[in-house]
């Protein structure tokens, strides 16, 4: 009798992909409140829903490292955070150039 792996009936477990909804829902926040909040001359409004949003985001990914069946959504929170941080930074400065 050979000892072959293929009769294995076991199927390895597959990598949970990082969840694309997650960025979309993220982004659409991102969106809805770069373009509701009024433009201020100091961006304090929206540079503190943006820190409140990364913060939000960094602190999820922390707590779900923490959770072994769900670790694989960490790297999604941590990739969002970056993104709402870089976009919404970037979104935020040039829309308030724009304006004045």
């Amino acid at each position: 009798m050979m000892n072959n792996t293929l009769d294995n009936h076991e199927i390895p477990a597959k990598p949970q992909p990082p969840l694309k909804w997650i960025y979309g829902i993220n982004l659409a926040i991102l969106f809805l409140y770069i373009t509701f909040v009024h433009p201020d001359p100091y961006l304090a409004g929206k540079a503190f829903c943006i820190v409140v949003h990364v913060a939000f985001n960094l602190l999820a990914g922390i707590v779900l490292l923490f959770i072994k069946s769900r670790r694989y959504l960490a790297s999604t929170f941590f990739m969002s955070a970056l993104l709402v941080l870089l976009i919404g930074f970037g979104a935020c400065l040039a829309r308030e150039q724009s304006t004045l």
